[in-house]
């Protein structure tokens, strides 16, 4: 292994999205920084997989880490100084269960086709609709058997082997923490302003919905969807654009959480429009995201913040937007921008010790490899804090996630896009979070789908999500509604811990924590990336008081090299600004009637 520097600014442990952003955003400010990450690949709970790998990667997260002997490094310490040793995190992913609902001859350890007469021989021996792996507490749910002769496959219905779905399998892009970006987001604003949009592509989310009765209900989120509204009498539709217009005024007005709002229950104030009842369970659910109980004021700051994000592109546009090649890349990304300006990133290289100076109280080194990397100062995840840095001000938040692939979409109206849906689910605000893409947004070959869900966790992801899977699809071999078919599931159940609250001195107050040591979070169940955003901003303005966040950076041409005449004049901050804000639209995002992917 090569050897590194022995002295940075910044030392970055973990390539997740919060560390490579300050990561990139340290590097675009001239500061020496080395981001070291124990994994093989980038992203750590932001990752994104192909999908044998990411079978590979869920089942390593059941295997208990090995304990590893602790070299003795003393001789790396100077006077007054101490080691630390790391928090010893549980993996942050658990109770996984894979499910392959092909009625398939292909083992669970299977990772190739098997030579023909083989597969035929396993063909007696399985006899379920699906099988699972993992290692979860308690009882998963029950497969029904499915009689292949009782319940043929429809005529003109394409035929599936899972072999057939490993064969694809560099073709896919799956992701542990997908999200959505609102049209007017604060981040896909600074990807526009950093110039960090040249890598990346958007696909506008076409479906909206929700899940009413027993059916999927397509949302009106504009003028002419609302007008063209089946459902709804004249006398409907002008209350229904009547609220939306007061929601819009208050945004515009900037009293959106005005506290004059009566009454303060969302569900009382909606009493009193006399919506329809379909329309009223459609603004709760899917546009608002929230229930009843929430507060009006909170409930018209969402439905504000839907609204302006709606038309952003043309009139008829829904507020988000889907990545193409998935979220997985977005660590990569701004790890390219910090390795650009003279960041360097290690792979498979962990930090084993913090080197403390107990006279200052600060990290003043980090022991990897046997070798002593000198820092001013360091970022880690929450997890790998040692207990005695943390004390109170932690908050854990398990979240169940679900990645499907099937065979069909569930969105009739634009079945080759992206679509998105809100389950409601009582007592809880994020409710069940479904995102379906398809292969033009690059994260699946054609003819398959790719549906992640998501959810507060009650027990296992599989207990608490297959039944919404089930009101959507039928295992593949099951044809007895004519609903779309699910080939293939990976429930796990994806634990964050983050911060509470963060003091203005720099440090929690109420803990040990090292002043120059700053703490980031995991994936959250959030939609987008607000949180994110606004956790790596404030960490930046900690560590670099004054310092301009992720600056533009500059195009190819714009770069004068070392020896060249200097024609090219660099354009003022001024200038850079104006141009980022006028050309991101065309750049950024892909037309809808781009009907691009992998045949």
């Amino acid at each position: 292994m090569e050897d590194l520097p022995t002295e940075f600014d910044l030392v970055v442990l973990g390539t997740g999205l919060p560390e490579s952003i300050i990561a990139a955003a340290a590097s675009r400010v001239d500061k020496a920084v080395l981001q070291l990450d124990s994994n093989a690949f980038y992203g750590r709970d932001w990752a994104g997989f192909r999908l044998q790998d990411l079978r590979d990667f869920l089942r390593s997260c059941e295997v208990p880490a090995a304990d590893v002997d602790a070299r003795d490094v003393s001789h790396l310490l100077q006077a007054g100084e101490c080691l630390v040793t790391l928090g010893r995190p549980t993996n942050s992913i658990s109770n996984v269960e894979e499910v392959i609902y092909i009625k398939d001859d292909v083992v669970e350890t299977d990772i190739a086709p098997q030579p023909r007469q083989e597969r035929y021989r396993r063909r007696s021996e399985r006899h379920t609709s699906g099988s699972s792996t993992g290692s979860s507490t308690g009882p998963s749910p029950v497969n029904t058997p499915v009689d292949d002769e009782a319940f043929p496959l429809p005529v003109g219905r394409k035929q599936f082997t899972f072999d057939d779905v490993l064969l694809q399998s560099r073709k896919f892009s799956l992701d542990l923490a997908p999200k959505l970006f609102w049209t007017t987001d604060a981040f896909v604003n600074l990807l526009k302003t950093s110039n960090i949009s040249r890598y990346t592509s958007f696909r506008l989310v076409h479906s909206v919905a929700t899940f009413l009765d027993g059916r999927i209900v397509e949302v009106p989120f504009s003028r002419s969807a609302i007008s063209n509204h089946t459902d709804l009498s004249a006398l409907d539709k002008r209350k229904v654009m009547k609220f939306m217009q007061a929601c819009m005024e208050r945004a515009a007005n900037g009293d959106a959480n005005a506290a004059d709002l009566t009454p303060a229950r969302f569900g009382d104030y909606l009493d009193t429009l006399k919506i329809p009842i379909l329309t009223r369970r459609s603004i709760v659910n899917a546009i608002a995201m929230c229930t009843e109980n929430t507060s009006t004021a909170k409930a018209f700051t969402r439905i504000s913040r839907f609204l302006l994000a709606c038309g952003y592109y043309d009139k008829s546009s829904s507020p988000f937007l889907f990545s193409i090649f998935g979220c997985g890349e977005y660590p990569q990304y701004f790890a390219r921008i910090s390795a650009v300006f003279g960041g360097i990133q290690c792979l498979n290289r962990g930090v084993e010790v913090f080197v403390l100076d107990s006279t200052k109280s600060q990290v003043v080194a980090v022991i990897t490899g046997a070798s002593r990397i000198a820092c001013k100062r360091l970022v880690i995840p929450v997890e790998y804090a040692p207990v005695e840095w943390l004390g109170g001000g932690l908050t854990e938040r398990n979240i169940s996630r679900a990645i499907l692939i099937t065979d069909t979409s569930i969105f009739p109206k634009r079945p080759s896009d992206v679509g998105f849906m809100r389950f409601a689910k009582d007592g809880d605000e994020l409710g069940v979070m479904l995102i379906e893409a398809s292969y033009v947004t690059e994260i699946c070959p054609n003819g398959y789908f790719v549906v992640y869900l998501w959810t507060t966790a009650v027990t296992t992801a599989r207990a608490d999500l297959e039944p919404y899977v089930m009101k959507l699809f039928e295992p593949y071999r099951a044809d007895r509604t004519g609903v779309a078919k699910v080939l293939w599931a990976s429930f796990f159940n994806h634990k964050s811990i983050r911060l509470a609250t963060r003091d203005a001195d720099q440090s929690n107050r109420s803990t040990q924590l090292p002043a120059n040591v700053k703490l980031v979070s995991g994936p959250s169940g959030s939609l987008d990336y607000e949180d994110v955003l606004k956790e790596s901003e404030e960490l930046f303005a900690m560590l670099y008081p004054g310092e301009v966040f992720l600056p533009r950076v500059p195009d190819p041409e714009e770069i004068i090299m070392d020896g060249c005449d200097g024609s090219t004049v660099a354009a003022s901050p001024e200038e850079e600004a104006a141009t980022a804000l006028s050309q991101p639209e065309a750049s950024a995002l892909i037309p809808a009637n781009d009907e691009e992917g992998d045949e």
